[in-house]
């Protein structure tokens, strides 16, 4: 910058510049958040969790009745709103164009790509949901974030750019934060909301309790590590004004020593009353030792000790995540050649509060385009019609996913548990499906099941009888048969298990939901091993929030159990199902293989 400063009106373009970029990463991640949320759950009261998203982004409404539709509209494609995210990207883009000669080619490209490009995806988005385009947005304002660090001179108009953005994200942490507080019945829950802030993986590395609300909050105001907590973005903000100066310019490397030192003494003064009384210059092993004993004095060391479940912190395991592989290939070939057939795959996992998904894809064969939706219950399908002669149909999906084990949190009371509230809500989990209806001597035991004051402890005698009574056998039933039939034969697989399982939790009042994903079966794995991995289905019960547990194999749900989708039962799940014409179909042999990744 020259000796007069910057000029004020390429300040404030480059300030704004941040601040738009930034909240159109936020709002999509809370958006995604609250729409995940409003499909997870269809008994949500849709008006009260879109009137609470209005709220968080600073948007008065006057409509009584509000609906998603209108709600998306005006949150993420309305290019007229500036607190939309299309209008922020236009609104980052405009003040670009002013400040064209300062921001990097690279800058100006992908911003002027992303804001090309909103038209093509806001369609797509209309009629396939706005799960991709809130992808896209997060992925492009990522890369601009890593283009003005990486690009730009960290002069005085990098600095507005990053005080705009840090300003930007103290705004909507605080925000969100005030919203899931005062709003708890319609705001999501707080896996969701930090995911939200985009603060759920740090957070699970260093915290066990996801639903600690203190230690949540705590987290995202106070944590000076993490980039999205409100301290740490104060911080970084008062450096960016306190290293703003009116006549600074740049020095060379002559006198970078006096100049550093004025810059942190200045710095000092702003932090601290008292003057300092350590010496500025230190032999380079003096320096070293003397920044870790002032800065890290007392603090935990970056890599705790490994215990025998994983890292220890603060006395507990850390949750670590569990980076997989998944390849799954499936399909049915024909005495002959099928006509045309339209098919539906369930084949790809879930990013949900145990598990984020790094990618995926679906392969199919023959070649032909793919559509992709979510379901009423919240499943990824990939919808495919094949309007050719085909003597086979195979489908291959390949994702790699990121899991943690879930945290058994405290239940609720069993007054609680059969409120009105809470069977209207869930009553499409409490009533039985022709899956999963039972009668007879299966039931007896549920009267003494149900004086167990912890639902957990009542659900695990269930389970544990489950596993008793039914043996695992391969091939024993069909993909059609129901749970008394499995309890009639006292035999099955992990489908019938889990749908005898799901009988008697609903039969005593607990909801409970089908499960349809992965187990990864080695519990001691090694990197890059490939292994044999199962198409699984367990259960999920409600008590308080949902919680999994595996009957057939007789344990809690853990970091190996990859969640694809859920359901009543088995037909709201199916990995792959579909209509042909043609003679008749044997199904492909199933190959599961999963490799850990880390």
């Amino acid at each position: 910058m020259s000796e007069r400063g910057m000029l004020s009106r390429l300040a404030e373009s480059l300030f704004w510049i941040g601040r738009y970029i930034e909240r159109a990463d936020d709002t999509a991640r809370i958006v995604d958040s609250y729409v995940h949320r409003m499909v997870e759950d269809p008994f949500n009261d849709e008006s009260a969790t879109c009137r609470s998203l209005f709220s968080i982004l600073g948007i008065d409404v006057e409509s009584e009745r509000l609906r998603t539709v209108e709600t998306l509209q005006t949150i993420v494609y309305d290019i007229e709103n500036p607190n939309s995210i299309a209008g922020a990207l236009s609104g980052a883009y405009e003040n670009a164009r002013r400040s064209r000669d300062y921001i990097s080619s690279e800058m100006w490209v992908a911003l002027n790509t992303t804001r090309n490009e909103l038209p093509q995806r806001e369609a797509t988005a209309r009629d396939f949901g706005p799960a991709t385009y809130l992808q896209y947005v997060r992925e492009r304002t990522s890369l601009l974030a890593g283009l003005t660090d990486a690009t730009l001179s960290h002069d005085d108009g990098w600095r507005f750019l990053v005080l705009g953005r840090n300003l930007e994200r103290i705004d909507m942490t605080s925000r969100l934060l005030r919203g899931r507080v005062v709003s708890d019945e319609n705001a999501p829950d707080w896996m969701a909301f930090l995911r939200a802030s985009g603060a759920m993986e740090a957070f699970m590395r260093n915290n066990r309790e996801i639903n600690d609300a203190n230690g949540v909050a705590a987290f995202l105001m106070l944590d000076r590590l993490f980039p999205r907590s409100v301290l740490y973005s104060l911080n970084l903000a008062d450096e960016c004004l306190v290293e703003i100066q009116p006549a600074r310019q740049r020095i060379s490397a002559g006198d970078g020593r006096a100049s550093g030192s004025r810059a942190r003494e200045g710095h000092a003064r702003v932090h601290r009353s008292a003057p300092i009384d350590r010496p500025i210059a230190r032999t380079p092993r003096n320096a070293r030792n003397h920044v870790l004993s002032h800065h890290r004095r007392g603090d935990r060391s970056l890599l705790p000790p490994r215990g025998r479940h994983g890292l220890e912190y603060r006395g507990g395991p850390v949750s670590e995540s569990l980076g997989l592989s998944i390849r799954h290939h499936t399909g049915f070939t024909y005495d002959g050649v099928a006509k045309a057939s339209y098919n539906e795959a369930r084949m790809t996992p879930r990013s949900l509060g145990t598990q984020q998904v790094q990618s995926s894809k679906i392969a199919v064969r023959p070649v032909i385009p793919l559509s992709t939706h979510v379901d009423y219950f919240g499943s990824i399908v990939t919808a495919f019609d094949i309007q050719e002669m085909h003597p086979k149909l195979e489908v291959e999906a390949i994702s790699q996913v990121d899991s943690w084990a879930a945290t058994l949190e405290t239940p609720l009371g069993w007054n609680d548990l059969r409120s009105e509230r809470l069977t209207d809500r869930f009553s499409e989990f409490l009533l039985p499906t022709d899956r999963t209806a039972l009668v007879g001597a299966v039931m007896d035991d549920i009267d003494a099941w149900q004086k167990l004051a912890d639902v957990h402890e009542c659900v695990q005698a269930a389970s544990n009888f489950v596993r008793g009574e039914v043996s695992y056998v391969p091939g024993a039933t069909t993909v059609s048969a129901t749970a008394q039939e499995a309890w009639d034969r006292r035999k099955g697989v992990c489908q019938d298990i889990t749908h005898v399982t799901i009988g008697l939790l609903r039969a005593m009042g607990i909801p409970a939901r089908y499960v349809s994903g992965y187990l990864y079966p080695a519990t001691e794995p090694l990197v890059d091993d490939v292994v044999e991995g199962q198409s699984h289905a367990w259960v999920e019960y409600f008590s308080g929030s949902w919680t999994g547990i595996d009957p057939t194999n007789g344990v809690r749900e853990t970091e190996r159990h990859i969640i694809v989708g859920h359901g009543r039962d088995y037909d709201d799940v199916p990995p792959l199902k579909g209509i042909y014409q043609g003679p008749e179909s044997t199904q492909l042999g199933v190959v599961v293989e999963i490799r850990r990744t880390h």
